[in-house]
Parts: C-alpha cells; structure tokens; sequence
C-alpha cells in the first residue's frame, strides 16, 4: 500500500527543500536596485519648475512652454524607466527558464520539487518588478494652460 503526503506536508517539505537546496537558487537581485536608482532626475526638475509655477503670481505662455518641456523629458524619463525595468524582468524569466531547462535530465531532485521551485523563483522576479514600479516617482499632471490677456 502507498502512501502520499497530504498537500500541506509535501508543500512545506517542498519550501524547505527549495530553501536550504543551494543548488537551486533563485535569480541573484544584486542589481535591481541600479535600475531605479538612475530614474527621477527628471521628474524633480519638473516638480521645482511646477511647485514654482502654481506660487506665481502672474504666469507667462513662456514659463509653461518650459513646464510643459519639463513635463515631456520627465515622462519620457519615467517610460524608459519602465521600460529598464521590464526588460531586466525579461532576463531574470528567460534566466529562470534556462536554469530549469537544463536542470530536466536532473534526477537529484523530483520534477514536482523543480517545477514549485520555478515558480517561486518567477514569483519573486514578479514582486521584485512590482515594487521597482512602484519605488518610482510619481508623475502629477500638468498644471491649466495660462489664458491670455
């Protein structure tokens, strides 16, 4: 007569098994963090120039054709941003994949402990891209055009 292990005691044995196999790590982050931290420089330009164009008394077609210049490069800033941060995701699922694909002929461990352990892996790449989006600086709209007179 067989036994199974009920769901949650192979599961636990699973996770146990997936942190302490040093084999089978996951994806090293060591540079997610490059990829933020170049973001932004643009965005605070466009902050100062908007904050000091809402205080002004009297608001000139010229200083929001510089506003709206600010407004552009930062936006453009924050869309490269994400895009440098979805590419990095790309390599990190393309680097999992690899690592299992090769890991198949494996007899060591069992298909079922590799395929949780790959998808924790993609699991984690996906909460480290999520909160590289939103580490990023938001971006506030573009204050009224001023009205000529």
């Amino acid at each position: 007569m067989k036994r199974y292990l009920s769901f949650t005691r192979g599961s636990i044995l699973a996770i146990v098994l997936l942190l302490f196999n040093p084999a089978l790590t996951p994806v090293s982050a060591d540079d997610r963090g490059e990829v933020v931290q170049g973001c932004g420089m643009h965005i605070g330009s466009y902050l100062d120039l908007a904050s000091a164009y809402e205080i002004s008394p009297r608001r000139s077609p010229k200083e929001f054709r510089e506003l709206a210049g600010a407004y552009k490069d930062a936006l453009r800033e924050r869309n490269e941003c994400l895009r440098q941060i979805n590419t990095k995701f790309k390599d990190d699922l393309r680097a999992i994949k690899d690592k299992y694909d090769a890991l198949k002929g494996d007899r060591t461990t069992s298909r079922a402990l590799r395929e949780i352990q790959r998808i924790a892996e993609i699991s984690t790449a996906t909460l480290y891209r999520d909160e590289a989006i939103r580490n990023l600086p938001p971006l506030p709209a573009l204050p009224e055009r001023p009205i000529k007179r």
